[in-house]
C-alpha cells in the first residue's frame, strides 16, 4: 500500500454489512509512482480482492492483479485469480494505439488472453480507418493500426490452428459515412449489411439490408416529416418486419406512447395489441404497470400487473388465470437487497402462497 499525500481520499477498503455481519468486501491496492509517469502523480490500482461473505464468513476469495500500464493509463498486462490461494489464474495483455495529433489516445489494438500454463486461448486485433467512404469501404481490407478518425474497420480473431485446417483468421469489417455514421458490416464468411439514414438529420437509421437482401424500416416521430402525435421525438413509431425489398406491402409493427416517453401501445402486423397503464405512480404500495394483450379490439385478452417498491424493485405479479381467478407471485428482499423468498405462483385472495427461501 502506497501512502504519498497524492493518495488522500482514494478508497481503499468496501464493506458492506447489515445487522453487524459483513456481506461483501473489496480492497484495493495501489501502485506506487509509475515510471511512464516520473513527473506526475499516477497511483492505479495494483490488486483488488474481493470477498463474498455470509453472515461475516468470508469463503470466496477473488482477485485482480493489474501489473502495467501504459503511458496513458491503459491497462497492458491484468491478471486475474477465481481463488485468491492458487496458482492458477487467466491473464489478459494488450496493447493500444494513439494518434496525439488527431486527439486520439488509448484505441485497443491487440488483446491477447491466455490461461495459466501460458497457452494462449484467444487474440483479437484491430484496424482503424484506411478503406473507402460509404458501403464499399466493406469490400477494403484495412491494415491500418495508426488511426487517423478513430473508426474501427476491421477486427481480426484468432483462429486455433489455421494451418491443420486450411482456414484463416475470422474478421469482421466495418465502413463509414463521411459524417462518422456506420454504412455497413461484413460477417466473417464475407455477408454484407447496409444501413440508411434518415434525410433531414441523417442520425436516425431508416433502412437496414442484410446479405438477404431482406429489408427492415423504421420510421420515427418528428422525423422526415412524420407527425410528433403520438410520440416524442426520435421514439420509433413503426418497424416493418423482415422481407425482400421487392415487396410492395410489408407488414409493420407500430408504436404510441405517453406524454412521458413511455410505451403506450404497440399493434403487431395482425392488429392484435399489447397496451400498457402506469397507475399511481409515486404511491409506495399502490404503484404499479398493468398490461393489456388482446386479440382484437373487440376481443379481450389476458392482463396483467407488475407492483414495484420504491427502488424498483417488482415485489408482487398478478395475472388473469383460468375461471375469473388471478394467479400471483411475490418475492421478498433482504436489507442488504438480495432476494430473501419468492413464493410459487398461487391463486390470489384463495390460496396462502408457498414460498422458497433463500439462505
Amino acid at each position: 500500500m502506497v501512502s504519498p499525500g497524492s493518495m488522500k481520499g482514494k478508497p481503499y477498503r468496501t464493506i458492506v454489512s447489515a445487522q453487524g455481519q459483513k456481506y461483501r468486501e473489496t480492497t484495493i491496492d495501489y501502485h506506487a509512482n509509475l515510471s511512464s509517469f516520473a513527473t506526475n502523480s499516477f497511483n492505479p490500482p495494483q490488486q483488488v480482492d474481493n470477498y463474498v461473505c455470509d453472515r461475516g464468513v468470508c469463503g470466496i476469495h477473488t482477485k485482480t492483479i493489474y501489473e502495467e500500464y501504459d503511458a496513458y493509463g491503459n491497462v497492458e498486462i491484468e491478471k486475474f485469480y477465481a481463488d485468491a490461494n492458487a496458482s492458477h489464474y487467466r491473464k489478459i495483455e494488450r496493447s493500444f494505439t494513439s494518434a496525439e495529433a488527431n486527439w486520439l489516445v488509448g484505441l485497443p489494438l491487440t488483446e491477447d488472453i491466455y490461461d495459466g500454463s501460458g497457452k494462449r486461448m484467444a487474440r483479437s486485433q484491430y484496424f482503424y480507418d484506411g478503406v473507402a467512404t460509404g458501403v464499399a469501404g466493406c469490400n477494403e481490407k484495412s491494415t491500418n493500426t495508426t488511426p487517423s478518425k478513430g473508426n474501427i474497420t476491421r477486427i481480426e480473431r484468432w483462429f486455433n490452428d489455421p494451418l491443420a485446417t486450411g482456414m484463416g483468421n475470422p474478421e469482421v469489417r466495418m465502413a463509414y459515412y463521411a459524417n462518422g455514421n456506420l454504412a455497413c458490416t461484413r460477417d466473417p464468411n464475407a455477408n454484407p449489411s447496409t444501413v440508411y439514414y434518415d434525410d433531414s438529420t441523417s442520425t436516425f437509421p431508416v433502412r437496414v439490408i442484410n446479405a438477404l437482401q431482406q429489408e427492415t424500416k423504421t420510421k420515427y416521430y418528428g422525423v422526415d416529416d412524420e407527425p410528433a402525435d403520438m410520440g416524442l421525438y426520435g421514439q420509433v413509431k413503426s418497424v416493418t418486419a423482415l422481407h425482400l425489398i421487392a415487396d410492395t406491402n410489408p407488414p409493420a409493427t407500430t408504436m404510441e406512447y405517453d406524454e412521458f416517453g413511455r410505451k403506450k401501445k404497440v399493434t403487431a402486423p395482425d392488429t392484435t395489441w399489447t397496451s400498457w397503464d402506469y397507475i399511481s405512480f409515486g404511491t409506495v404500495g399502490l404503484q404499479h404497470v398493468m398490461i393489456d394483450n388482446s386479440a382484437t379490439d373487440n376481443s379481450p385478452g389476458l392482463t396483467s400487473w407488475t407492483y414495484f417498491d420504491g427502488l424498483g424493485r417488482t415485489y408482487l405479479q398478478k395475472q388473469d388465470g383460468p375461471g375469473g381467478k388471478t394467479i400471483a407471485a411475490e418475492t421478498e428482499y433482504n436489507i442488504t437487497g438480495t432476494v430473501k423468498r419468492t413464493s410459487m405462483p398461487y391463486f390470489y385472495g384463495r390460496n396462502p402462497a408457498v414460498y422458497n427461501i433463500y439462505l
